[in-house]
């Protein structure tokens, strides 16, 4: 990650990463929620998979089904 010329990196000491521990230790970790576009776009994405699973699945049946009645 690159940091801008103008501002200083952020120098953190040891004292500052073992607060953090105990914080971390106290609280546990705390997951994001996903912003609302990204839930549509989740969402988008797995109906379109599920929309090609079953076209994929359909295909496999019909193909399977030609060629045991040519045999």
């Amino acid at each position: 990650m690159l940091v801008p010329d103008d501002k200083p990196a952020t120098i953190r000491t040891a004292e500052h990463y073992r607060q953090y521990r105990q914080q971390l230790a106290k609280k546990g970790v705390t997951k994001k929620p996903h912003a609302i576009s990204t839930k549509n776009n989740i969402k988008g994405i797995k109906l379109r998979w599920k929309k090609y699973d079953v076209s994929m699945a359909y295909t496999l049946w019909t193909r399977l089904l030609t060629n045991m009645q040519i045999q």
